[in-house]
């Protein structure tokens, strides 16, 4: 009877083993390829859930680790607010700060520090597989090339948007210029991988390099809210960037002054903040403009996708000058199905060609007024570029062909 009962405990025992080693298998097998690549993000600043580069690689981080259960540590040159901690964890990735000091608004990094170096040896015990450059500095990137060649690893440049914005002043282009044609151009052509975010940059790039340039749109990916109805006759104009001459709003201001006379039933909410802030909110109480047109402050990204996107109609970017050459608000309302109405400055014309986007020049009030009437008459084609702009910047097709460029 002992012997039977052995051999029934043997094949229970048996059946557990096999049962652990499926879950395993199944459940804990991620946990074991979590660190089968590592990648390190140099970064000038970084504050996540915001624009530009910074949001960039939040959503690299975001996507690349849930997609591939790869590990990211974002390293920041020059943080735009003092930390007291020398790393932490966010969300899905590490995030390490370089200790600087400040010299008027200029921040310098601290190379003489034992935090400092304490920050190589960390990374260098990480072992990353591969170093990723956002910054256009030849000293980080000469700083990086060193370490990628002692470390044998392989280094991606990311070519994103600062080169346009030295050409609105000639002697920014000159000194822009020249800083090209020699420190960059030895940048480009020492690095494995060279991407770019649009085709204007490719163009531009090319001048300078002959090596393989690889064009990846960046991704977009905002959980899409339902639009509110509304039952009322109110048209919802929505404009979202710095209060600043350079964002347009002035362009946009005398513009909506234009509109109300012949449709007060137009609204305007300023999503953000600026320098120029209050000059504009006195502006709006002088002209008695208070009932249409709303400063909101600042507002995160979950804020403006939950709350306050699906109750806008149109979007408005009457930019003169912008950090993004693609810029990210116009793909969200884009993806939100909704009119935009935008500047035709940079390579924002690289996003669709369908009619819910209108392109105005840069400027030009009577124009930017214009495309607001005309918007207004044609609400019901906010939907035609859904399409094409979810599948140009999905943030998986990009990220496969990102795979496919550094890792073949």
């Amino acid at each position: 009877m002992g012997t039977f009962q052995e051999k029934i405990w043997k094949k229970i025992s048996l059946i557990k083993l096999c049962l652990l080693l499926l879950f395993l298998y199944y459940v804990k097998l991620d946990l074991l390829l979590v660190y089968t690549m590592k990648i390190v993000q140099i970064l000038e600043t970084f504050q996540p859930y915001e624009w530009e580069i910074s949001s960039f690689a939040w959503e690299f981080a975001k996507n690349f680790i849930s997609e591939k259960h790869w590990g990211v540590v974002n390293l920041v040159l020059f943080p735009k607010e003092d930390e007291t901690r020398k790393w932490y964890d966010l969300d899905w990735y590490r995030v390490i700060f370089l200790p600087t000091f400040k010299i008027g608004k200029r921040r310098f990094l601290k190379f003489w520090s034992w935090e400092y170096w304490d920050c190589f040896k960390r990374i260098r015990e990480w072992n990353p597989d591969t170093i990723h450059t956002h910054s256009r500095s030849f000293l980080v990137a000469m700083v990086w090339l060193f370490c990628s060649i002692k470390w044998n690893k392989k280094w991606v440049f990311f070519e994103h948007t600062a080169w346009r914005r030295a050409e609105l002043w000639w002697w920014k282009s000159i000194k822009r210029k020249i800083y090209n044609r020699t420190f960059w151009k030895i940048t480009l052509n020492f690095c494995n991988d060279i991407i770019v975010m649009n085709q204007l940059s490719f163009n531009y790039l090319r001048k300078f390099t002959t090596k393989k340039i690889n064009l990846i749109y960046r991704w977009v990916d905002i959980p899409i809210e339902k639009k509110i109805a509304r039952n009322d006759f109110i048209i919802k104009l929505c404009f979202i960037s710095d209060i600043v001459k350079p964002s347009g709003i002035w362009t946009l201001f005398k513009a909506y002054v234009e509109i109300i006379k012949t449709h007060p039933n137009v609204m305007l909410d300023i999503i953000w903040d600026g320098d120029e802030k209050n000059e504009l909110e006195n502006l709006i109480v002088k002209f008695w403009l208070s009932d249409g047109m709303k400063v909101l402050w600042k507002l995160s990204k979950e804020e403006i996708w939950k709350k306050y996107l699906p109750t806008y109609d149109i979007l408005i970017s009457p930019s003169l000058d912008n950090e993004e050459l693609i810029e990210e608000s116009v793909l969200w309302w884009l993806l939100s199905k909704m009119l935009v109405i935008s500047s035709n400055i940079w390579a924002v014309k690289e996003i669709t060609d369908m009619e819910d986007l209108i392109l105005v020049p840069a400027g030009d009030v009577t124009a930017l007024s214009n495309a607001i009437e005309h918007a207004i008459w044609r609400l019901e084609k906010s939907w035609m570029s859904y399409d094409v702009v979810k599948e140009k910047f999905s943030w998986k097709k990009n990220l496969d062909t990102y795979l496919e460029v550094c890792y073949p």
